[in-house]
């Protein structure tokens, strides 16, 4: 009897204490579920930036209206502030979702 009582003591310690297998599952099919929906979240958020500059552009994309371009004879030279400024500032965005969701 004792042998039984010793077992299952065993077992509610590995419940209690957070390191039964099927705990530990659950943890990692959690994460992976985060991770999609973080995956799926940044794809519709990129999606959006486009679609955004699409407009803003009149659908060719760049130069962005504050970039500077300079054409001469042969010569075109292309300075993408705003294109520049507007890709920090998504970028900033995106590090502080992914930092959010590492927390």
């Amino acid at each position: 009897m004792s042998d039984l009582q010793g077992q299952r003591s065993e077992v509610r310690k590995a419940y209690t204490t957070g390191s039964a297998p099927e705990e530990r599952n659950m943890n990692e099919v959690v994460s992976l579920g985060k991770i999609i929906i973080f995956i799926g979240v940044a794809v519709v958020i990129f999606g959006a930036i486009v679609l955004l500059l699409a407009r803003v552009t009149g659908g060719k994309g760049a130069p962005l209206p504050g970039d500077i371009v300079i054409r001469r004879d042969n010569i075109a030279i292309y300075f993408p502030i705003v294109t520049m400024l507007v890709a920090s500032i998504i970028l900033t965005l995106l590090a502080l979702i992914v930092a959010a969701f590492r927390r």
